[in-house]
């Protein structure tokens, strides 16, 4: 989720705000068990976000620099942090019990190693904080996975220990992604970002034929997906492959789509990412995805004190705007009083 340059990449603030909205919106469907369908679809937000990380890491010529390396650090573990201890110092004051072993998983910000190595609920019996309302900061590790791998492949390939293209890395990690299920080792993460990050440098612009192709490629794979639901349903390749897999190229085609639309007509992308409500959002779009999922799922959720939903989802908007502006603000002090 990195800034972006409103001047030359509107488009990418866009896609910050598409992609927000969609995961917000997911978590509300999950959390009311409404249409399980546009959920999953919904889901297109996370790799989306992954695949913006990716693409603005891409078009960088600094990442096998190591200040590249500690901007990125910064900028996603140092809201994580603050909002991370304020969560441990609430659940301490009003005694929710946060002494537990999911605690060291997140100081040491590996909680998301389950989702890529399938590890399940290692501490089986025990109540996560904020009953599961962090869930989501697997983001946290899976992001930072990333930026490490990717600055490592740069070093590396500067120092010519590699000769492997950044393309072939992909294809190859494509072709054993349903393999390397097997072992329980989930690689759609890392393939959307890598993905970002190769259309950054191959991408020779936005086409109308490029643009039937991945409707057409969205058009199949939702169906097939759609179709499979009926039969595999709950299997393995069904929830890690073909599911994820949809995701994937669904969040591609709302790129392509976004970036497109950019092209024809640039000046009406402009316009809208300069909106003063957008311009604000975006400047908060980490914190808010930071935030709001604690207020939807779990101990602290805000449907289990107000009964009506509509009001309740006004009052989860206001109280994650609120504490994403907040956090923003808490990070812009400890950075000036820690000089980081």
């Amino acid at each position: 989720m990195e800034a972006a340059n409103r001047q030359h990449l509107s488009e990418i603030v866009l896609l910050h705000i598409i992609g927000v909205v969609m995961i917000f919106v997911c978590h509300i469907f999950q959390r009311l068990n409404w249409n399980t369908a546009v959920a999953e679809l919904l889901t297109s937000g996370v790799p989306l976000f992954l695949f913006v990380s990716g693409y603005l890491t891409g078009i960088s010529n600094k990442t096998r620099d190591k200040v590249w390396l500690i901007r990125r650090s910064k900028r996603v573990l140092l809201p994580y942090y603050i909002l991370l201890l304020l969560v441990f110092l609430v659940c301490l004051f009003i005694g929710q019990r946060p002494i537990t072993p999911y605690w060291l998983f997140f100081a040491a910000n590996i909680q998301g190693l389950k989702n890529f190595l399938f590890l399940g609920d290692i501490f089986c019996g025990i109540e996560p904080p904020v009953g599961g309302g962090l869930g989501h900061f697997w983001y946290v590790t899976i992001i930072m996975l990333c930026y490490i791998a990717i600055f490592t492949y740069s070093r590396l390939k500067v120092k010519k220990l590699i000769s492997i293209s950044s393309i072939s890395l992909f294809v190859c990690m494509l072709i054993a992604w349903p393999l390397l299920l097997l072992l329980n080792i989930q690689l759609n993460s890392i393939l959307a970002f890598l993905g970002g990050a190769i259309l950054a440098k191959v991408n020779k612009g936005y086409t109308a034929t490029g643009m039937c192709l991945v409707t057409i490629a969205v058009a199949f794979f939702v169906a097939l997906r759609f179709v499979a639901r009926y039969y595999i349903d709950g299997s393995l390749y069904y929830n890690e492959f073909l599911a994820p897999l949809t995701c994937d190229i669904v969040a591609i085609w709302i790129f392509y789509f976004v970036f497109y639309i950019g092209k024809l007509k640039p000046s009406i992308i402009d316009r809208i990412a300069s909106w003063k409500g957008i311009v604000a959002l975006d400047a908060i779009i980490y914190e808010f995805f930071l935030t709001h999922h604690m207020f939807i799922k779990g101990s602290w959720s805000v449907f289990d004190i107000v009964n009506n939903t509509a009001m309740a989802i006004f009052v989860l908007l206001c109280i994650s705007l609120v504490s994403s502006v907040l956090l923003n603000k808490l990070c812009k002090i400890s950075t000036k009083l820690l000089k980081i």
